[in-house]
């Protein structure tokens, strides 16, 4: 918690720093005070490396300057991407990525040399992300891959403290939200590769200014790209009395051409974007999307024959496995018939949970509570 606004004194900042002293010019001249508090004692700058510093006062001491001063306030540091990694698509040479960044309280306009536009409003900063395929290129800004300059971030008006030392109008946002980096053109390497980045703060031509910390650490962040497949629903597994949804065997039908009774050999759920009966094209899924459209039919086998089997009625079920090997179940249909020598049954909504097809998803529909009519429509041999 920042210390308060007014009625400041030597006792409450000496409690609040744990620094043993009643002496203005020792509470305000101390070093090692938080330098990524807004307001604080002494003047922003860095180091030969760019490095954040906090130079304490050596006279004018004021005691006011600890308003608004936060001992425990953050740096600059990444929301790291979900699940550690970002897939692009199944062909291509090039990703995209999102960078979130919480820039927290970070006061980028005390520093005298911030790369700050103050001639827009609202004024704005310039980033840098440089991207290498080693971390040890990164580590001596070698061997460049990719580097994407200048990133600009639009700042938020701001009134100052009357009377403090840091006479400020403009802050960068606190939200990661106002700070999300889109990266495009990342060269990746199939099927999984590590990209090392580093982000900091640059001028309009992309020299390095500031970094995000006290080193050069605080702005690098690791990202694992994985190539995934374009997102697909497929047809499920043979019917069987086993599984995740056991489904009694089709019934023996008569066939009255060679007046005998037959057994199928094998029948399965048919996924396909076509109306004509017989047909297993495959349905598109877009990436990106939470829509699906495909027709169910069935499709058996008897010896050579293949045939569409009847359905009185079934639920329609769609198994999806996720690119991180979870899964869930959405149910598209219960009760439904799906008809010998028509298009099937129709399914057409969207994922539930707010979700959207992603690559590397994959649905598998299967069928339970089958309720077999005992018909078939002819299809090839």
């Amino acid at each position: 918690m920042a210390l308060p606004d007014n009625n400041i004194n030597t006792v409450l900042v000496a409690t609040y720093i744990g620094l043993p002293s009643n002496k203005v010019s020792e509470l305000v001249g101390v070093s090692g005070l938080n330098k990524f508090s807004r307001y604080a004692p002494g003047t922003l700058g860095v180091d030969a490396n760019k490095n954040i510093t906090l130079t304490p006062p050596t006279s004018g001491y004021k005691e006011g300057d600890y308003r608004r001063y936060n001992h425990t306030e953050l740096g600059p540091h990444f929301v790291a991407p979900p699940s550690g990694y970002i897939g692009w698509g199944p062909s291509g040479s090039t990703a995209t990525c999102v960078l979130s960044i919480t820039m927290e309280e970070l006061n980028l306009a005390a520093f005298p040399n911030n790369g700050i536009d103050f001639t827009t409003i609202p004024a704005h900063y310039h980033l840098r992300v440089d991207v290498y395929t080693q971390s040890q290129y990164r580590l001596a800004a070698s061997n460049l891959l990719l580097g994407a300059y200048p990133i600009d971030k639009n700042m938020v008006a701001h009134t100052p403290l009357t009377g403090h030392t840091r006479q400020v109008n403009w802050v960068m946002n606190t939200g990661a939200s106002g700070n999300l980096l889109t990266i495009s053109g990342i060269p990746v390497d199939a099927p999984e590769c590590t990209r090392y980045f580093e982000v900091y703060f640059c001028d309009i031509a992309g020299n390095r200014l500031i970094n995000f910390g006290a080193d050069l650490s605080a702005g690098y962040i690791d990202i694992v790209f994985k190539q995934y497949q374009a997102p697909s629903v497929i047809a499920g597994p043979y019917f069987t009395n086993s599984g995740t949804y056991p489904v009694t065997n089709p019934p023996t039908w008569y066939d009255t051409i060679n007046a005998r009774w037959v057994s199928w050999t094998a029948a399965w759920p048919v996924v396909s974007s076509e109306t004509t009966p017989c047909t297993s094209v495959a349905p598109i899924i877009q990436q990106g999307s939470p829509a699906f459209t495909f027709y169910v039919k069935t499709k058996g086998i008897t010896g050579t024959p293949y045939h569409m089997p009847g359905i009185t009625s079934c639920n329609i079920h769609m198994i999806v496995t996720m690119a991180d090997g979870t899964t869930f179940d959405q149910t598209l249909a219960t009760g439904v018939a799906i008809t010998e020598g028509t298009s099937g049954y129709y399914c057409n909504g969207i994922l539930a949970a707010g979700r959207t097809w992603q690559y590397g998803w994959q649905g598998k529909v299967v069928l339970s509570d089958v309720v077999w009519s005992g018909n078939k429509f002819y299809c090839a041999t």
